[in-house]
């Protein structure tokens, strides 16, 4: 019963995350099951394993950039592990991309990054408290030509 009262506030949490992202960044698509593009299959194995052993993948996000909603540029995958949690930034293009990965404690007093090119992925990025970790995303073909990009953008991870 407890496990499914949990479950329960994970669910809410989660629709109202994800109906925030559709106001704050409308180039955002949330989804439960990404669909990578046929382009690169392999982006959901290719970050599988990435967090480590323990973690379980709690969210997907496909985004898609403003010039064109209908492609998935890139996946934003969310795992946890207790109290812990991890991000990943799946490339969902033919290409390496700038990609840029970071989680933020909900106070502001310390975020992880990862940046670079990639083909793969970004991450994974790891925070000890998970609760109301906030998540920010940037990608293009250069990090000084960016064509998607969050900014205070909703949490990624239940909050309490």
């Amino acid at each position: 019963m407890l496990k499914s009262l949990s479950t329960l506030r994970a669910c809410a949490a989660a629709a109202a995350t994800l109906a925030a992202v559709a106001v704050s960044a409308p180039h955002a698509v949330a989804a439960e099951k990404p669909t990578p593009s046929a382009s690169q299959p392999s982006v959901t194995e290719a970050v599988a394993n990435v967090c480590g052993t323990g973690y379980q993948q709690t969210a997907a996000w496909r985004l898609t950039a403003p010039a064109d909603p209908s492609k998935t540029v890139a996946t934003l995958y969310g795992y946890e592990n207790g109290d812990k949690g991890c991000a990943i930034l799946g490339n969902n293009q033919d290409s390496k991309q700038y990609m840029s990965l970071s989680l933020c404690k909900s106070d502001g007093t310390h975020c992880d990054t990862d940046s670079g090119m990639f083909s793969e992925y970004a991450g994974p990025v790891r925070v000890a408290d998970k609760f109301c970790a906030t998540v920010s995303v940037k990608m293009g073909k250069s990090a000084s030509s960016l064509y998607l990009e969050f900014k205070d953008n909703p949490h990624l991870f239940l909050c309490d």
